[in-house]
């Protein structure tokens, strides 16, 4: 809205854009030049060789540098009356190293005109004070029920072939959850692999379960950047690796308010220690760790009786 010129109130009074506006057009195509979303895989389409070539756990000072206040201080490119003349949304700000928030501090405190910068995250406490005392804080709340189903039947999201009550209870009230998961292939990855998590979470070793998970992560990874001269694989791999990290912790999370309802309270320490187990093969695959020894030494862990 605050990019469009033609944004205004509509009968209501709420403050809409011109859906069929030039702005709409470029932004539903993903390719307005004064929209950037800065997120730490840009590092694999940096100018520089160096930074194409590192591991990225974060978001780096050079992809601040040369995403976010390199294009900043230029002029915006769509002429308008809008309110906004350039938007940088910091996905995941908490990602930001110290030096790479440093570095973004002054753009802050001074940004151009019309510049507006957006930080999205989950971990305040992880974002410097003098970061959290230039922002106005933004709070949002998950969806209810009701909600979520109408922001389904508008988003024209295509469920087809996924478990709608389970993706629904996934995204626990984010339409950004639920979209990844379709678009990120949780739904056809929960389907070939509820029997599995189901034994891993009652204790019972399954026999190559982290091949099978490593498998599956490689894969789509693979997928993420072919034909993408830049991609770095490394990177695909952590992204699609943290999917499944998400999916094997909600089945886990599920089992264990399961066991809770029915007074099964001796399943706790196994699922908690199920749950740190995937914690810990992130923080592994973060290290540089190869996927499939991170993915066997987990099944391993989670497939054993306490």
């Amino acid at each position: 809205m605050i990019l469009d010129p033609t944004s205004g109130p509509d009968l209501s009074g709420r403050v809409r854009p011109d859906p069929e506006s030039e702005v709409q057009r470029l932004l539903r195509g993903g390719s307005h030049p004064d929209l950037r979303v800065v997120r730490k895989e840009l590092a694999a389409y940096s100018r520089e060789d160096r930074v194409r070539r590192s591991m990225q756990t974060s978001i780096s000072i050079e992809v601040v540098r040369e995403f976010l206040i390199e294009p900043a201080s230029r002029t915006r490119v769509v002429q308008g009356e809008s309110l906004a003349s350039k938007v940088f949304i910091v996905d995941e700000a908490h990602l930001l190293g110290r030096e790479a928030q440093d570095t973004m501090l002054k753009t802050l405190e001074e940004p151009g005109p019309g510049v507006v910068l957006i930080l999205v995250t989950s971990s305040e406490d992880q974002l410097r004070p003098t970061i959290r005392s230039r922002c106005q804080r933004v709070g949002f709340r998950p969806l209810d029920n009701a909600a979520m189903a109408r922001w389904i039947d508008q988003s024209g999201l295509d469920m087809a072939g996924i478990d709608a009550e389970w993706a629904v209870s996934f995204a626990d009230g984010s339409p950004g959850v639920l979209t990844e998961l379709v678009s990120g292939g949780l739904g056809a990855w929960h389907a070939e692999l509820r029997g599995t998590m189901d034994r891993l979470a009652d204790g019972v070793s399954v026999i190559d379960a982290g091949k099978t998970l490593s498998k599956l992560v490689d894969s789509a990874a693979a997928v993420a950047v072919e034909g993408k001269a830049h991609a770095s694989k490394a990177v695909a791999n952590r992204a699609a690796a943290s999917r499944m990290f998400r999916l094997l912790g909600e089945s886990f999370r599920t089992a264990m308010r399961g066991s809770a309802a029915v007074g099964r309270v001796e399943d706790a320490e196994r699922l908690t220690a199920c749950i740190t187990a995937c914690q810990e093969a992130e923080r592994q695959l973060d290290s540089n760790v190869a996927l499939g020894p991170v993915f066997e030494n987990l099944a391993a862990r989670c497939g054993v009786e306490r």
